[in-house]
């Protein structure tokens, strides 16, 4: 039987994909209504934040045909569809692009999540009706970027995933000459891996690097996390976690997760590169300071705040650190975007 024979049917996947919604949408109103109980901040975000990564993993590998291990990297465009990076393929592709890269167990539409958090913000009307607000709609709608977002195999080790996207995007920039500038944007594992690829292309001589003049790393774990416990309850949930049964077919997600040891920072030398780091914090500015404590000692929740700002890179970096988001709200948020379109040169 062929890999196609595999595949899961296109309407398969919209179903699946509609479910999450409706799922995320339901849970998001209760996780709403206990953040507004004085005390229970703190703690909601982290039963959240651990409910959405568990829901997201479940539901990416539901979508990729039961186990995340087989996914093979490949690049899509905004609008869902597979990119060649082909010259027929990429010739859409504008002067400025924008790659997207996922963390652990998700995949291209974890950046879609989260959409609710635009309520009464500045962009709350930026696309037409019917359009969901997320940071690649928004950069190509106000700053005239492409988007690109990748998939990959999550199972694998981070230098694995960067050297695959190391010639993934050299094919991408030889495919597509008219792009001039490159900008990587990573979550959680997903920064790790923009960070490595770079420097390894850039140490093998590899043309794309002079063209990603700025890398943004959201919630990633540069001086390690807790992660291998984490990936362990992801595994164990997406292997006893029998899912959805459609059209008769009970499909049931298989324990697949692997996370292999978090990438160590290099000499901590200057980076030949803008490097712009987000941290989230479980606390807000209002949390009482017990609430504060648990924020400086948890951060977003799976990566704590010195890991993600590493104080110990210089050169051109930025770091930022947002209150009173979780790990996974660092994907699609306001006050994330704000900052992102600055760093990109967006006027206020």
């Amino acid at each position: 039987m062929s890999k196609r024979d595999h595949a899961p049917l296109p309407g398969f996947q919209a179903t699946a994909a509609s479910v999450q919604d409706m799922h995320h949408a339901i849970a998001g109103q209760t996780f709403d209504s206990l953040l507004s109980v004085p005390g229970l901040a703190v703690p909601t975000r982290i039963v959240q934040g651990l409910h959405d990564a568990i829901a997201q993993g479940v539901y990416a590998a539901v979508r990729h045909g039961g186990s995340p291990l087989p996914v093979t990297m490949s690049c899509f465009a905004d609008d869902g569809v597979p990119l060649a990076l082909t010259a027929d393929g990429v010739a859409g592709l504008h002067r400025r692009v924008c790659v997207f890269i996922h963390g652990l167990a998700c995949d291209e539409r974890s950046w879609r999540l989260h959409a609710d958090a635009w309520k009464g913000s500045a962009w709350e009307h930026a696309l037409p009706a019917g359009e969901r607000l997320h940071y690649g709609a928004l950069l190509v709608e106000e700053m005239g970027f492409s988007t690109v977002y990748l998939r990959y195999n999550t199972g694998i080790s981070v230098a694995a995933n960067a050297a695959q996207l190391a010639g993934l995007l050299e094919q991408l920039v030889h495919a597509a000459p008219q792009v001039e500038e490159l900008v990587l944007i990573g979550h959680s594992m997903g920064g790790l891996v923009a960070r490595l690829a770079r420097e390894t292309a850039l140490a093998e001589g590899a043309a794309w690097p002079a063209r990603a003049n700025m890398v943004i790393c959201l919630g990633s774990p540069h001086q390690g996390a807790p992660l291998e416990p984490f990936g362990q309850m992801v595994a164990s949930a997406m292997g006893w976690w029998n899912v959805m049964q459609m059209g008769g077919v009970a499909t049931t997600v298989p324990a697949a997760v692997v996370v292999d040891a978090p990438l160590p920072s290099a000499a901590h030398s200057a980076l030949p590169v803008a490097l712009r780091l987000v941290s989230g914090s479980l606390s807000d500015e209002s949390a009482s300071m017990m609430g504060s404590l648990i924020g400086s000692v948890l951060g977003d929740g799976v990566v704590s705040g010195s890991s993600a700002g590493d104080a110990g890179w210089v050169g051109d970096v930025q770091r930022l650190e947002v209150a009173g988001l979780g790990h996974m709200a660092l994907l699609n948020h306001p006050r994330v975007y704000a900052a992102v379109r600055g760093w990109l040169g967006a006027g206020d």
